[in-house]
């Protein structure tokens, strides 16, 4: 269904849209007091990340490592080590 309806929309206005959401989202957050905006680049997508001064970190995160293992044909592939996790 999500790929039928991505056809439909066709990858240059899923695009636009996405980067105008992404560019309303770092204008309001820019208009609150104590939030920076982190974002930079010449092409901004998306992901929109930023920093609010007296928050540090909310929670604990982890991420699964990626690792690079040889495959039964001996050509290597990328594996999600679920175990393996770097703190944010």
């Amino acid at each position: 269904m999500a790929v039928r309806q991505a056809l439909d929309v066709g990858p240059g206005a899923a695009w636009e849209r996405i980067r105008e959401l992404a560019n309303s989202l770092r204008g309001g957050l820019a208009g609150i007091p104590g939030v920076t905006v982190r974002d930079s680049g010449r092409l901004l997508c998306g992901l929109v990340s930023w920093t609010k001064v007296g928050v540090h970190q909310v929670g604990r995160h982890t991420t699964p490592q990626w690792t690079d293992v040889a495959g039964p044909s001996g050509a290597r592939q990328h594996q999600l080590d679920k175990d393996a996790h770097t703190e944010m």
